[in-house]
């Protein structure tokens, strides 16, 4: 069976080490841009690693491009974020009632907020004539960026992927193809991995923060890996060579196996956080659910504040901005009560409502 479905052929410790040793690590565009979002520390940890895999990496020209055209939005809405914070923070402080609990709980964070976000914002901030960030992956993928295709290149690549949306056939960037921008730009980089893996014989490590089905295999919410036609194109392609994706903190864990480099268990948590917890569906999740079952006109209006005033600058950023998460660790201070789930504004809610009663 293995010979019939390699896709599906499962990896000995001693073959995997083996692939590891002769491999190449190509980090997504959502890796690098990423490191913005990230507190210092953390960003110091991925940068080492990064350096230490030095004459392993290579970035595809598809991700240089999309990195240069990136850093520049991110660092401009960076720019304006902590203020967009600070004043929703307050403009939900200043509608709520002045005698009731959620006001005296939020106003006892303030001062701390506005002083957390504007201490992160001077040590993280970057900008677009003085950034950091840049000049040190400048300096580490020096030699280690793909060429440019030639039109003809780029017209074939353009017309396969306009087939395969056109005949319903799943493929990286099948979920953008109604974008009105760089549609095909995830075609593109999976093209040119397939071709830098043949040109160098070596199997190929794919880290990224993208976890759409395009390119993923799913069961639920859970990754198993590449998705199996991608695996199965990549061994035909490159006669049995090995393809796998890693999200960046399922690969620092890989890399602390095989480098035997210690795990930093903050960056970790932070890298988690990134993913996990500033997203829409992590605040639906546990405030609308919570909130319907109290039953006050009020807190619904204070909720209504928040939601219109500080959620809104954290979608902005999309879901993993540092600084925004300084107000949601101000937020977690407070102990969810009386089994109304682990949110951190439970309390606030459930003390208003003892309050009203």
């Amino acid at each position: 069976m293995k010979n019939t479905f390699p896709e599906f052929a499962r990896k000995t410790a001693e073959e995997h080490r083996k692939i590891w040793d002769n491999s190449l690590v190509i980090f997504d565009t959502s890796v690098l841009l990423s490191l913005y979002y990230y507190s210092p520390e953390t960003r110091k940890s991925i940068i080492e690693m990064m350096k230490r895999l030095k004459s392993r990496l290579w970035m595809p020209y598809q991700v240089g491009k999309e990195f240069y055209m990136g850093r520049v939005n991110i660092i401009q809405k960076l720019e304006t974020l902590p203020n967009n914070i600070i004043k929703g923070f307050d403009n939900l402080l200043n509608n709520a009632p002045k005698n009731s609990v959620f006001y005296r709980i939020l106003s006892s964070m303030s001062d701390k907020l506005q002083k957390d976000i504007e201490k992160e914002t001077k040590h993280s901030q970057q900008s677009i004539n003085d950034d950091k960030i840049l000049d040190t992956l400048e300096s580490i993928y020096n030699g280690r960026v793909g060429q440019p295709m030639t039109q003809d290149e780029c017209a074939a690549i353009d017309k396969e992927y306009k087939d395969n949306i056109a005949n319903k056939i799943c493929c990286p960037g099948f979920k953008d193809s109604k974008k009105e921008n760089n549609a095909a730009g995830d075609f593109y980089i999976w093209k040119q991995m397939l071709e830098k893996a043949k040109e160098t014989n070596k199997n190929v490590f794919f880290v990224t923060e993208d976890t759409k089905e395009d390119w993923w295999w799913k069961n639920g919410n859970k990754l198993i890996g590449p998705r199996p036609e991608l695996k199965q194109e990549f061994i035909k392609a490159t006669n049995g060579l090995f393809f796998q994706m890693y999200t960046l903190q399922k690969f620092i864990s890989i890399n602390s196996k095989y480098e035997k480099q210690p795990v930093n268990n903050k960056v970790e948590e932070e890298i988690k956080l990134n993913k996990d917890v500033l997203t829409k569906e992590f605040w639906d999740a546990h405030t609308l659910e919570m909130i319907d079952e109290i039953p006050s006109i009020d807190i619904k209006r204070h909720f209504n504040e928040l939601e219109h005033t500080i959620n809104p600058c954290i979608d902005k950023i999309y879901s993993d901005n540092y600084i925004a998460k300084k107000l949601m660790a101000a937020l977690k201070d407070i102990k969810p009560i009386e089994n109304l789930g682990s949110y951190p504004l439970a309390e606030i809610f459930a003390q208003e409502h003892k309050t009203k009663k």
